[in-house]
């Protein structure tokens, strides 16, 4: 997750790069519609790069704490029983 984060940023700090090369009258709305476009693209697969990361992690945490709950479900009736 971190190297994937990380090109993120280096394709932010490339386009500020390629923006310098513009003439200073251009930058501000070139600067502009290429970030919003940026964004939407990195907003879209981050997405995409963390929905299988949340599946999976959704399946490994209920794997992990659904047995422990029954079982202390379980005492918890043994012990109001007795």
């Amino acid at each position: 997750m971190k190297i994937f984060r990380e090109g993120l940023k280096q394709e932010l700090k490339s386009m500020k790069q390629d923006m310098e090369e513009l003439p200073k009258d251009q930058r501000k709305s070139s600067m502009r519609v290429k970030k919003q476009y940026l964004d939407r693209d990195q907003h879209e697969r981050v997405s995409l790069f963390s929905k299988p990361l949340d599946k999976k992690f959704s399946l490994q945490f209920h794997a992990v704490f659904e047995p422990i709950l029954l079982i202390g479900l379980c005492r918890k009736d043994s012990f109001l029983r007795n």
